[in-house]
């Protein structure tokens, strides 16, 4: 029997166009194929076949959970930028509050400052990690569980959200219409995804194994349809110094059980941005190439992850270099394997090999990470910066 071929995640059609296919070593998870393609009848851009839901669930419930590491954490009084506008668009429906719920609440960072706005707060996730330090942390109570259990258990809530969570689902059509039954007749859905558009000023490593979608403005409006949603508000952030990873989109949509609206086809627009996106990525790792064939000497990675996995498809760190093991601060990494090596903790590093080189594989943390490396008295000689300096002319 012949394997079924992949399927677009919106319109289900199976006419799609490859733009990306590699193998990606995972953090625990060994060698792991991915594949990007574009539904050629509306434009939808994800991941095609997706991973086997066994193996996205390891990930998020193990390794990438967004738990808090700090042991001397505590709130910030300002809100993240992020969650500054999903308050701000919750208000422009509900400026006196409500009940909100959070799905994918990772550490309960959202609704810790939900709460102090005057909201009814709660939500859910997978990670047993990331719902023990929302209470721990933010004094607030989540569900264990993924959405299709605890969504169930949901009624007449004001608002549902997804804050950068919609882009990870399998199914984000029955996921987007599950949380409209949970809401009140006069409710809303709020997220946020990473936007598609502007590809010169995106980072090597966009595309990652974690998101199955990539969305345009224009194929957030099919994803909205197909869910029988209205559109309330859409705002994009692009890229500035106070949002300096990527551009996001951030949608505000009700219930719209008359819906009757189209699903159009962006494929020609859709592909016109992956194939710049790719040509400028292709540039950046050429550049990255340059500073790992000027290193020498053994030494440690720092980052165990999603973005390693990219540095070992794209670059020949693996073969050219003495890398030692990879340094992680995440101690629900420590002992884990990528790539062939041992993740450690940073105090096995300080205390055993810091006279060792460290290349940061990191591009959101990089500057962070290297302010701490040398706060900690590690020569600024031995620490590599992979992209200092590499987006200057792209």
């Amino acid at each position: 029997m012949s394997a079924r071929k992949p399927s677009c995640l919106l319109c289900k059609n199976n006419h799609l166009k490859t733009i990306y296919e590699n193998n990606w070593e995972l953090l625990g998870l060994g060698n792991v194929p991915v594949s990007f393609r574009i539904c050629k009848s509306c434009g939808h851009f994800g991941q095609a076949p997706l991973p086997e839901p066994a193996v996205m669930q390891k990930h998020y419930e193990t390794f990438s959970n967004y738990t808090i590491l700090q042991s001397d954490y505590t709130p910030d009084p300002t809100p993240p930028r992020v969650t500054s506008r999903l308050l701000s668009l919750a208000k422009s429906v509900r400026p006196d509050g409500g009940y909100i719920y959070d799905v994918g609440c990772a550490n309960g960072l959202n609704l810790y400052y939900f709460k102090q706005n005057g909201w009814d707060v709660g939500g859910c996730d997978p990670s047993q990690t990331a719902v023990e330090h929302s209470r721990k942390y933010h004094g607030i109570e989540v569900d264990l569980g993924w959405e299709d259990k605890c969504l169930a258990n949901i009624t007449n809530a004001d608002i549902i959200l997804f804050s950068h969570v919609v882009e990870h689902l399998y199914d984000p059509v029955t996921t987007l219409r599950r949380a409209a039954k949970s809401l009140a007749p006069d409710g809303h859905i709020l997220f946020e995804v990473p936007c598609a558009i502007d590809p010169y000023s995106l980072p090597a490593g966009w595309l990652n194994f974690e998101h199955l979608s990539f969305f345009t403005a224009e194929t957030i409006l099919n994803l909205l349809a197909l869910c029988e949603l209205q559109l309330m508000e859409m705002r994009i952030t692009p890229i500035t110094e106070q949002n300096p990873l990527y551009p996001v989109i951030t949608i505000l949509a009700r219930r719209d059980d008359d819906n009757k609206k189209q699903i159009l086809n962006y494929y020609p627009g859709t592909l016109c941005f992956s194939e710049h996106f790719l040509k400028h990525e292709k540039n950046i790792w050429s550049k990255i190439n340059e500073v790992i064939s000027g290193i020498s000497g053994s030494l440690f990675i720092w980052g165990a992850g999603g973005h390693t996995s990219q540095v070992f498809a794209h670059t020949p760190v693996r073969e050219k270099l003495d890398i030692k093991g990879i340094i992680d601060s995440d101690p629900q990494k420590w002992g884990k394997i990528q790539g062939g090596f041992e993740v450690i903790s940073p105090d096995i590093y300080f205390s055993k090999y810091r006279n060792n080189k460290i290349l940061i594989s990191s591009y959101a943390s990089e500057k962070t990470i290297y302010r701490a490396l040398k706060d900690k008295g590690i020569n600024q000689e031995n620490i590599i910066r992979l992209y200092y300096n590499v987006f200057s002319g792209i």
